[in-house]
């Protein structure tokens, strides 16, 4: 399977701060890597830095576990669950096969 392009979570945004938020999956292993950066006067971090950038990568073998973690706190008890997934799923192209019975 290839690997997907990297997803913006969180979008550019102008002023008198620039933050991006990106994940990937890694080609090398399968991790996934979400990186940070914040850049200008306006930085939303606790440092005094005009530019800061971070990283966080959840090992291949935590994978599965972030995904069911990450639908669970999509759905957030909502008994509608099987219409917000489906929604969300639409919303973005994700192929998914719906059955009932």
């Amino acid at each position: 399977m290839p690997t997907p392009n990297p997803v913006t979570i969180v979008g550019p945004r102008s002023g008198v701060t620039s933050f991006r938020v990106t994940a990937s999956i890694s080609a090398a292993n399968g991790d996934v890597v979400i990186h940070g950066q914040d850049q200008g006067s306006g930085s939303v971090t606790n440092f005094s830095a005009a530019e800061y950038e971070w990283f966080l990568t959840i090992p291949a073998a935590e994978k599965d576990r972030l995904v069911l973690e990450l639908l669970r706190s999509l759905v957030n008890g909502d008994a509608r669950a099987r219409d917000v997934l489906s929604a969300w799923m639409r919303e973005r192209a994700i192929a998914f096969e719906a059955m009932a019975f």
